[in-house]
Parts: C-alpha cells; sequence; structure tokens
C-alpha cells in the first residue's frame, strides 16, 4: 500500500509540474512561430494569467505533493498565497484604475500601471519558484529510485 501511495504522490508532482510549466512552454513556442514568420520578437507574457485556474491546480498539486513529503512547504503554500494574492490585486487595481474597463481617465493611472507591472512580476517569480521547486525535488526524488 505504501508502494501504491507513493507512486500515486509521485504522479501528482508530475501533473502539477506539467501544468505549471505548460503555459511557459506555450508561450514560447508561440514566441518562437510568430518571430519565424514576422521577424518580430514578441513574447505573450500573459498567458499564465489568462489561464489562472490551470496554474492554481499546478500549484495546489505541487503544494499538496510538498506537504505530504514534508520538503519545503512552507515556502511553497507562502508562494501559492502571493499567486492567488498577485491575480486578485492586478484585477483589483486594474478595475480601480479604469484600465480594465477603458473607462474614463484617471489621474492615478502611471502609478496603477507601476502597481500591475510589479505584481505581475511577481506573479510570475512566485509560480516560477513552484514550478522549479516542484522539478527539482522530481529530479531529487527520481535519482533516489
Amino acid at each position: 500500500m505504501q508502494k501504491l501511495n507513493s507512486k500515486i504522490l509521485f504522479t501528482v508532482l508530475i501533473v502539477g509540474i506539467i501544468l505549471l510549466w505548460g503555459p511557459v512552454l506555450f508561450s514560447i513556442v508561440i514566441t518562437a512561430i510568430h518571430f519565424l514568420r514576422s521577424g518580430q520578437f514578441l513574447f505573450d507574457f500573459l498567458i499564465p494569467l489568462e489561464i489562472f485556474p490551470v496554474i492554481m491546480v499546478g500549484e495546489f498539486l505541487v503544494l499538496y505533493y510538498t506537504i505530504k513529503e514534508r520538503f519545503l512547504w512552507k515556502p511553497t503554500l507562502f508562494f501559492t498565497i502571493s499567486t492567488v494574492t498577485s491575480y486578485v490585486l492586478i484585477d483589483v487595481i486594474a478595475s480601480l484604475s479604469g484600465l480594465a474597463s477603458n473607462g474614463p481617465e484617471v489621474v492615478n493611472t502611471p502609478y496603477a500601471m507601476i502597481a500591475i507591472v510589479f505584481f505581475i512580476v511577481f506573479y510570475w517569480v512566485s509560480f516560477v519558484w513552484i514550478a522549479m521547486r516542484g522539478t527539482i525535488q522530481f529530479f531529487k526524488s527520481f535519482s533516489k529510485s
């Protein structure tokens, strides 16, 4: 029974890693295709924000693995909360500043843009840290067996 549980837990980690790295790889592939066709380098860094539920499922799977294995689960939990918080704050700031609805000009729009860019970077750092931690754990557990 223990061996079956460890295989299921390992599968949870693999699925979580795939769900986290998938949007990043998709962005890179789309960028490469566009660059080869038009000669312009345009990286769509908003794809992970657009498919937020996929990122969250991947993060929760990696978090579940780290909690079960008792391996750096506190930083993983922190970065999972950071990803959710960043996503919500991006939406709140964009809505309040009028950037989300293309509404009337707001005086603090440059500050809102700076805040949104900060939270987008923080979002990327958070979910990429979890993806890297999951990948490192995958290779460590793969090398043990």
